[in-house]
């Protein structure tokens, strides 16, 4: 598919969908970027009508052929493929543009019809400064602290092709659009923004972890379930008290392992309203006291594993210790989705089809 020229649509406007989650790709692309690998970093800025994925979509073409990330597979991924290596090749980025009406669609193999604009963005290894940006944007999600990643295209007989991370304190200094856009992208959107003499494009991508997966009980289900969370980027702590089980040999793929006192969580960890709560602890015992203390906390989810007699006998304790009943609703339990799952691997599926829900759930609120 040809490049084409975008400066031909009309005034500032958005276009909103998903957000890059730091931990899937970003870490990826700074560390070949540290070895002094070239990258062709593929972008879906703009979608509209049945698209496989949507705006904040990326994958990273490297000049071996191998991809990092996705934007949707089947035919419209391949082509993007064979358009980064031509980027890697000529290395000088370029924006494309598909059109998949019905009859394109159909030439392309595929069913859904639609529009996909793509950014591949040449990223050169022996250059630092986008090493340097990307390592902000993944230090800021480290920390647990609002990035935007900020993409800017200029007219020109050459397109002047720029790429930097804005903390929230730079935010402030920004041109009154860009800031109002970035602000917009904080619900977690991202916006393209065309100017009115057609000369400049900028994209605005709100950059996060999505929140921290908390996992109290270090057990069967535990082991299997940080894997997968894992793999569709959710960063997680394990938290128990057993040292031979809360160790970094059994949870290579968690961010965080705490040993630590179930009655006292609060003296090291720090639960926000976008983080998810599991519990499956070894005991009853150890579920109640770990739920009197998140029950009044800020997170977006809190499920709990078990039997329905052992949910009512915790509701019990709880409702004696003055917690109301809306407040007791607000655990999750049985804990995943009602999928008829049995063993740890099973269970595990199903607790991590339930986190997406979630996790899609507050991101279209």
């Amino acid at each position: 598919m040809p490049s084409v020229n975008l400066f031909c649509k009309t005034a500032w406007r958005d276009i909103v969908d998903g957000r890059t989650r730091v931990k899937t790709i970003f870490h990826d692309i700074k560390r070949l970027l540290k070895s002094g690998e070239s990258l062709a970093v593929v972008t879906i800025v703009e979608s509209a009508g049945s698209t496989p994925r949507g705006a904040g979509s990326r994958m990273a073409v490297r000049e071996n052929g191998s991809v990092i990330g996705t934007v949707g597979g089947g035919e419209v991924e391949h082509r993007g493929i064979l358009m980064a290596l031509e980027v890697l090749k000529e290395k000088k980025s370029r924006c494309c543009f598909f059109r998949l009406n019905q009859e394109e669609a159909d030439s392309l193999k595929m069913i859904c019809g639609g529009s996909l604009t793509f950014w591949i963005h040449y990223l050169n290894g022996s250059q630092t400064d986008s090493y340097k940006q990307l390592e902000r944007i993944c230090e800021a999600a480290n920390r647990r602290e609002k990035c935007w990643l900020i993409l800017e295209v200029e007219a020109g007989s050459e397109r002047e092709w720029r790429l930097k991370a804005l903390s929230e304190q730079e935010l402030s200094e920004e041109e009154q659009d860009i800031k109002k856009a970035c602000l917009t992208c904080r619900e977690g959107k991202s916006i393209l923004l065309v100017s009115e003499d057609k000369k400049k494009m900028v994209y605005c991508e709100y950059t996060s972890e999505d929140g921290k997966v908390y996992i109290f009980g270090a057990g069967h289900v535990a082991a299997e379930l940080v894997p997968l969370l894992n793999r569709v980027g959710f960063c997680c702590t394990v938290f128990d008290d057993r040292p031979e089980f809360a160790c970094r040999e059994r949870f290579p793929e968690a961010d965080e392992v705490i040993t630590g006192d179930f009655e006292n969580i609060r003296n090291q960890i720090r639960i926000t309203e976008d983080d998810y709560i599991c519990i499956m602890t070894r005991g009853h015992q150890y579920d109640y006291l770990v739920q009197k203390q998140v029950i009044t906390s800020p997170a977006r989810y809190i499920g709990v594993m078990g039997s329905s007699r052992k949910t009512a006998v915790i509701a019990e304790k709880l409702a004696a210790d003055g917690f109301s009943d809306d407040q007791i609703k607000r655990f999750s339990t049985p804990i995943g989705l009602p999928i008829r799952a049995e063993t740890p691997e099973e269970i595990a599926v199903s607790i991590t089809g339930e986190l997406i829900l979630v996790r899609a759930s507050s991101q279209q609120a």
